[in-house]
């Protein structure tokens, strides 16, 4: 009588594991992408919030009222300006699910919109 494994067991044993690994590695992939816009779609959220605030704040203590001229204060102080890159002064973009989505800030209004509806990821961060 042995203690131990036959080649055969082992290997039935590795077969078992492989066949499992084929279904979770996919469904984790994909679990990782739909984490990675979420974190994006509460970023846009926390940042459309802000803007509004700080207008909020403004009419409170000042008499005339207005929009930041750009968004780098509310992007520090949210400590994710290194998510969301600077173009020009009005256009920031972001990395969402292996593309690139554009946003444009409006001083006009305070809106912060995707650029161009028919991108890929707008979709899904404006859901």
């Amino acid at each position: 009588m042995h203690n131990s494994f036959s080649i055969v067991e082992l290997l039935m044993g590795i077969v078992v594991l492989a066949i499992l690994s084929a279904f979770a590695i996919p469904k984790f992939g994909s679990s990782m992408e739909y984490s990675h816009i979420v974190q994006r779609k509460t970023e846009l959220v926390l940042i459309r919030a802000t803007i509004q605030e700080n207008r909020n704040n403004q009419l409170m203590h000042k008499s005339t009222v207005k929009y930041d001229k750009n968004l780098d204060k509310v992007l520090d102080g949210l400590n994710i300006a290194d998510i969301w890159h600077k173009q020009s002064d009005s256009t920031y973009e972001v990395a969402v699910a292996n593309d690139t989505v554009k946003f444009k800030y409006s001083q006009t209004d305070g809106s912060f919109i995707c650029q161009h509806i028919v991108q890929s990821g707008c979709d899904e961060l404006n859901q």
